[in-house]
């Protein structure tokens, strides 16, 4: 069918008075042609010759529905987004659509023909009306999309039913189900007694063994490890990353799961995928899979927030029939971790939820966003970033800036690309307070205004930054990171608690163990500062043979390195935070005695040190301020930088003035400064200065 010369359906125009869509009707039979009929519909119910609209909705992507990634050559096949491919109406004109909605009509006319034979007998269950955008909006006509993309909520509310295809079904999809099925059956209570902080090794060696055992513990036994790479093949299917499904699974009163042929519960989706996220089996899949495309894989990457293949854990905090009222900031902060192939969809479709009408008081004199697909990406994201402001009535929202955010769009400094996914765990903490009184937070009254109006004061100012997490992780750069303690003058830290904790607290923003970090983190850190050293020495091991001259630069940054260790557990040698030398080798030979108590006791604090570090470091880097403070924000930060308490932010922020006058400042980024995160640096005279955020 596909490049036919076929007449070209012609789309009359949706009245905007009234809440009219269009209708679609399958008339095929399986295996047939795709042949429909459109209708329009007032889903206001006031026209008296409406056809019937009890309808259903199809969830779908718009593409290939396969991530292929894990896909043998044999299987692999590329399918194309473009509308292509042909449905025919009943008036003999065609509509052009993709392949794999083509796929998903298939899926339904199977549906009908089953109800036939099921002796089904009303006109409604034998041929359903069916919503389907790509269809029943007229997607050239930017002024209809506009309007029914703001219904799409009531849309979806309307319907009886929402049906979701995945796609049809491939290699991966039984021994998937098998996975999936097995973990909606593992008990709440057993989860539970899982759930808690858990560091895996996932070194390519090591993951096999640990979703074994992590299988065993759940009691699956009846899943084979090879399932493991299948259930995460199908987790990576577009669809459970694309924007709209949010809302689509949202407002679905009844919600019915096709893979190819075979029908999958719902409530089994998101029991397993609870399961997947509270026992950080999803790390493992990620990292499973990624070995599997790949011999060579960066284990800090799988290991990001935003990872795709626990997403499903999010439609579980979005229930429609929650108690819980969904701001604005809290549907943005999910939107990233999905898929748009346009940007602004990371705004508009999680407007329906957001306009839900549960609490409607609520929304007295907030700022109003449409979906308008004329609108530029920043006017978008600049809306919506101000609307979340004046919604919380702080500047919470700010904390997703992840130092960026102008590079693309030509964003303002502070407002968030919603468009990519998160790369940094957040330093805000749900408890924390507001660090000055919200009677001094003005909310912003422009929703389009490129500049946010804010008040508050200057703490300090960045004298020397550390280097990145790469730097320290991959390229042997430990001694620059405790330089910044070595060369920290005589004088008391600021809050008056040891330097030397100072440091190693801040560099894990005082968390261990996904609690508030204690003594057993600061008996944990020397392991850090040990594996670093003897990954320099392995090193250099391996460069001596073939590449001399390496090794030979290499050794130089070991004796730098082995020095200032030594310098410093000297000056800070009651605190025994950083390890002498001698006690580094001990705990070198320690590691070496592999399946003894005291190696197995070393390797978990050094794991559990080294997570808390990447959660985090990871995207940013240590600094340190004139006035003492240590600190972790963006690595984007320089020398120079200024620390500042905003009024209605729970953390401080690093600014960078772009003016002589200290008027107008660009948003580098949140940051974490030992000694004022509890509002310390907070004095009720402190006088607060206007500036502007650019």
């Amino acid at each position: 069918m596909a490049g036919e010369p076929l007449p070209k359906y012609r789309y009359n125009q949706l009245s905007k008075a009234r809440r009219t869509i269009r209708l679609l009707q399958i008339l095929s039979g399986p295996g047939e042609p795709a042949l429909c009929s459109l209708q329009e519909v007032d889903l206001s119910g006031k026209l008296p010759d409406s056809p019937p609209y009890r309808y259903h909705c199809l969830s779908y992507t718009w593409g290939d529905p396969l991530d292929q990634c894990l896909s043998s050559p044999a299987n692999y096949r590329n399918m194309s987004s473009e509308r292509d491919r042909y449905i025919h109406n009943i008036d003999g004109s065609a509509i052009s659509v993709t392949e794999n909605l083509i796929d998903a009509l298939q899926q339904l006319s199977r549906n009908q023909h089953s109800s036939l034979q099921a002796g089904c007998r009303s006109v409604e269950e034998l041929r359903p009306y069916w919503w389907i955008d790509a269809i029943c909006i007229n997607q050239e006509d930017i002024e209809e999309r506009n309007n029914q993309v703001r219904m799409i909520n009531k849309i979806y509310q309307g319907a009886q039913s929402v049906l979701i295809w995945l796609g049809k079904e491939d290699e991966h999809t039984e021994g998937a189900l098998k996975v999936l099925n097995s973990l909606a059956r593992v008990s709440s209570t057993l989860v539970k007694s899982q759930d808690g902080f858990r560091t895996f090794n996932t070194d390519s060696n090591q993951i096999l063994t640990a979703l074994k055992e992590l299988r065993d513990d759940l009691g699956i036994h009846d899943v084979k490890l090879y399932d493991f790479l299948h259930y995460a093949a199908f987790l990576q299917r577009k669809w459970f990353s694309r924007i709209w499904v949010l809302q689509e699974s949202f407002f679905s009163a009844a919600t019915v799961v096709f893979c190819g042929y075979h029908e999958i519960s719902w409530q089994a989706i998101q029991k397993s995928s609870r399961v997947l996220v509270q026992t950080r089996m999803d790390v493992l899949l990620k990292a499973n899979a990624s070995y599997a495309i790949q011999d060579s894989v960066d284990v800090d990457i799988v290991k990001l927030p935003s990872n795709r293949l626990s997403n499903q854990m999010i439609f579980g905090k979005l229930q429609r029939d929650s108690a819980e009222v969904l701001s604005l900031g809290q549907l943005l902060y999910y939107s990233r971790y999905f898929d748009a192939t346009d940007p602004r969809d990371k705004v508009f479709a999680i407007l329906g939820m957001w306009d839900f009408p549960r609490h409607s008081h609520e929304k007295t004199g907030r700022i109003s966003i449409s979906p308008d697909y004329k609108k530029k990406t920043a006017t978008v994201y600049v809306e919506a970033t101000t609307a979340a402001i004046q919604e919380s009535r702080s500047l919470d929202t700010l904390s997703f800036v992840d130092g960026s955010t102008a590079k693309e769009y030509g964003l303002p400094s502070w407002v968030p690309n919603y468009s990519q996914g998160p790369e940094m765990y957040p330093l805000i903490q749900p408890s924390a307070l507001i660090l000055i009184p919200m009677a001094n937070f003005e909310v912003p009254s422009r929703s389009k205004a490129l500049d946010l109006p804010v008040q508050g004061f200057e703490v300090d100012e960045v004298e020397q930054t550390g280097p990145t997490y790469g730097k320290i992780m991959n390229e042997f750069m430990l001694q620059p990171l405790l330089q910044l303690l070595l060369t920290y003058s005589q004088r008391p830290y600021p809050s008056g608690e040891s330097r030397c904790e100072a440091f190693c607290r801040t560099v894990i923003k005082d968390t261990f163990r996904e609690r508030p970090a204690g003594v057993e983190a600061l008996t944990a850190f020397p392991a850090f500062i040990m594996q670093r050293v003897r990954e320099i020495m392995d090193q250099i091991a391996n460069l001596e043979a073939y590449e001399p001259h390496q090794a030979e630069a290499l050794e130089e940054v070991l004796q730098l390195t082995e020095r200032t260790i030594f310098e410093l557990s000297s000056r800070y040698s009651e605190e025994k935070v950083i390890p002498t030398l001698q006690r580094m080798e001990e705990m070198i030979e320690t590691e070496e005695e592999e399946g003894s108590p005291a190696e197995q006791e070393l390797e978990a604090d050094r794991k559990d040190i080294e997570e808390a570090f990447r959660i985090a470091y990871f995207g940013r880097r240590l600094f340190r301020t004139v006035k003492g403070f240590f600190g972790i924000t963006t690595q984007s930060v320089m020398n120079g930088d200024k620390v500042w308490i905003l009024a209605g932010a729970r953390l401080p922020f690093v600014l960078r003035t772009r003016t002589v006058n200290d008027e107008r400042w660009e948003f580098i980024g949140e940051t974490y400064v030992r000694g004022i995160m509890d509002g310390e640096a907070t004095v009720d005279e402190t006088p607060l200065k206007r500036i502007c955020l650019v």
